[in-house]
């Protein structure tokens, strides 16, 4: 993919958190000297800083800050809502055609699957409708393939949303659900609301 989505802290220390720590590793120190260079006083949450992938295989990484959930008190939707669209239009504006985005809020912020599901779905749908001529033509939403409930909190909210099995469009993107492994599921083209299985 050309970009992914980094999960982290509003200082945008990269060096706390599992998955901050391991793309720091990976990808080299620069990315830390780049957020730092790009927001120096940190970020607010649902704000996103784009860095080059340093040494990874992609071309950037959005990192953007979640809060921890609120147990529905509506400012950490809010925030995830907020995070996930910022991602969308940063690989829009620069042109980018693919981004991994994983099921943020999962886990130790303690949102709920559903929830993150339905939140993550619902802003590619409005990014889609609202940049029909956009370069980006394939959003992955990337789950712990070890995390069985929240696959099937992703898959639930796919197969309820309407969806039908007459095939894709090339007119925007498509939307994987992927495990690190393989694909896992199925991939829809957000125009036309179609669905077909990997």
């Amino acid at each position: 993919v050309d970009a992914i989505v980094n999960s982290t802290n509003r200082s945008l220390k990269l060096n706390t958190g599992t998955v901050s720590r391991t793309l720091l590793q990976n990808a080299g120190d620069n990315i830390q000297t780049e957020c730092h260079q790009n927001a120096p006083n940190g970020i607010g949450f649902g704000e996103v800083v784009v860095t080059s992938g340093g040494r990874l295989n992609c071309q950037h990484i959005v990192h953007g800050a979640c809060p921890q959930w609120d147990e529905g008190g509506g400012r950490s939707e809010k925030a995830l809502r907020q995070l996930i669209a910022k991602s969308l239009d940063a690989v829009h504006t620069k042109g980018l055609t693919s981004i991994a985005i994983p099921a943020i809020g999962v886990g130790k912020l303690g949102f709920p699957e559903q929830l993150v599901a339905t939140i993550m779905l619902d802003e590619v749908r409005k990014f889609s409708r609202h940049n029909r001529q956009t370069s980006l033509k394939d959003v992955r939403l990337v789950v712990y393939p070890k995390d069985s409930q929240t696959i099937k909190a992703f898959e639930d909210v796919l197969f309820s949303s309407g969806l039908d099995s007459s095939g894709t469009t090339r007119r925007g993107p498509h939307v994987y659900l992927q495990d690190r492994r393989k694909v896992h599921v199925l991939a829809f083209g957000l125009f036309q609301r179609s669905l077909v299985h990997c």
